[in-house]
């Protein structure tokens, strides 16, 4: 009984050991790509007229973190090359598996 006992501390303190031994991770979250792509954005001007434009925006991250355009759809041409100046190029934090991926973002320009 007494040996039971002092395997059971034992086996408590060698957890307890190795579970401090080890060094917490520090996660410092990223910031989502939708946000990333509206710091990029916000602070320009472009002229809306009356009523909202849109564009749908399909892109690729290279190895280097950077925004390659596929193609940006809408019916405003000055829109379209809007997008595609501020875009391309960008670098963007996003973590390496996501290199390569094809992302669709719709973007809305208010006035």
């Amino acid at each position: 009984m007494k040996k039971r006992s002092v395997l059971s501390a034992v086996a408590i303190l060698c957890c307890v050991l190795l579970v401090s031994a080890n060094e917490p991770k520090i996660v410092t979250p990223e910031k989502s790509t939708s946000q990333q792509l509206e710091e990029i954005l916000s602070g320009t001007a472009i002229d809306a007229d009356k009523k909202d434009a849109m564009a749908r925006v399909l892109f690729t991250i290279n190895s280097e973190g950077k925004i390659e355009i596929m193609e940006i759809s809408s019916k405003r041409k000055d829109l379209r090359w809007f997008l595609n100046r501020k875009l391309k190029g960008k670098k963007l934090e996003v973590s390496e598996d996501t290199y390569g991926e094809v992302f669709v973002v719709n973007v809305r320009v208010t006035s």
